[in-house]
């Protein structure tokens, strides 16, 4: 069973954006069904970035796989082969909790399967999904989220010298088991080659279009 880790909220508007995108000029929607969705429009993102997990920090049975995401990114998800449960995001037990499953998720890993968990039961339930396969099983940390945010540009017209930004180390705790570990990686930047340096004023272009 696989979980993903690295993919930050920020994105989703720029996928939308993407996606939609792709629908309209593929033909498959027309301009009032594009309106109806609130024509959202974005620039391109100018780097691409990895997470990548040190491995050292996982216990043995947990392995750590990294995959390509639609937009060029590399994510990483976990997979837990033994029978000891690994909590990602586990809830702080000195926090009053208003939703069953607030952002971010706590996951439970364990004999190759997968749950999310209710952190407001008493004890925590982990069964309201199970078996998720790795295309929705997103899973972001904080601390990923926040490594990832410190190269994060989505704005048109990219300059030529443009400097990647440095890798940013991030660690965030888990439960194994009974056990407190800390979980130790890096997010690495490259430039994105299919960058689109007019992306926004095109899209944004097609809105106001749609809109009169």
């Amino acid at each position: 069973m696989f979980y993903q880790i690295g993919r930050p909220r920020i994105i989703c508007s720029f996928v939308k954006v993407s996606v939609c995108w792709l629908i309209l000029t593929s033909g498959f929607v027309s301009g009032k069904c594009w309106a109806k969705l609130g024509c959202p429009w974005s620039p391109d993102q100018w780097f691409h970035y990895t997470v990548t997990v040190d491995t050292a920090s996982l216990p043995v049975g947990i392995v750590a796989v990294e995959a390509s995401d639609f937009s060029g990114n590399t994510q990483v998800y976990l997979t837990n082969s033994t029978t000891i449960p690994l909590l990602v995001n586990p809830p702080d037990p000195k926090k009053t909790y208003f939703e069953s499953y607030p952002r971010p998720l706590t996951m439970k890993l364990v004999s190759g399967e997968g749950y999310y968990c209710d952190v407001r039961s008493i004890p925590m339930n982990c069964e309201m999904n199970s078996r998720i396969n790795k295309a929705n099983s997103l899973l972001d940390t904080p601390e990923i989220e926040k490594a990832i945010n410190t190269g994060w540009v989505v704005k048109d017209d990219r300059p030529l010298d443009v400097k990647v930004p440095h890798p940013e180390p991030f660690e965030f705790n888990a439960i194994y088991g009974n056990k407190l570990i800390t979980i130790h990686g890096t997010v690495s930047f490259s430039l994105n080659n299919k960058y689109d340096p007019k992306l926004g004023m095109k899209s944004r272009s097609l809105c106001d279009k749609l809109s009169q």
